[in-house]
């Protein structure tokens, strides 16, 4: 159920990492087999954090979409620990945190992910981190996506949670 539709995330990453992923073989084949693009929106992410670039993450189906993270997070390596950094609405953040923490609590106990949301003060949104294996973070963005999904759901595909991502 976790992936059981497709969805649109905003990923922080180092530019060079960023534009690997978007100029990779792995990135036209993910498009040809599951339509998700890998698309790198203009412009730097941050000031204080200038080589910081927005990937946008985007899958019509919940394969695509898993698979699209799969590749983002395959160009970190086979560290025993990586780090991956979304971009959410408020809302989204919210969902995620929960009442008094609880959520973001269970997030982590059942994942075994650490993970902190941050202000980004300068696009008015939030800035979720995820650091675990690579295992550990797919589960963790599969319980995330599912949080939006039901969310959706809920509103009866309202907008407010739907997709809010920009780009192509």
């Amino acid at each position: 159920r976790e992936w059981a539709a497709g969805g649109n995330y905003k990923v922080l990453l180092h530019e060079d990492i960023a534009r690997a992923i978007q100029d990779s073989d792995r990135a036209a084949a993910l498009e040809r087999e599951t339509g998700a693009t890998l698309h790198l929106l203009p412009g730097a992410a941050a000031r204080p954090e200038p080589e910081l670039r927005v990937l946008l993450v985007r899958g019509d189906t919940g394969r695509g979409l898993r698979e699209a993270f799969e590749a983002v997070l395959a160009e970190e390596g086979a560290r025993p620990e990586v780090r991956i950094r979304l971009l959410l609405p408020r809302w989204m953040a919210a969902i995620i945190i929960g009442r008094g923490g609880a959520n973001i609590k269970e997030l982590q106990r059942a994942t075994g992910c650490a993970m902190r949301i941050d202000e980004d003060t300068e696009r008015k949104q939030q800035v979720c981190q995820i650091t675990g294996s690579t295992a550990e973070i797919m589960d963790a963005l599969a319980r995330v996506h599912r949080s939006k999904l039901e969310r959706k759901e809920a509103r009866g595909g309202d907008e407010e949670a739907g997709e809010e991502a920009e780009g192509p």
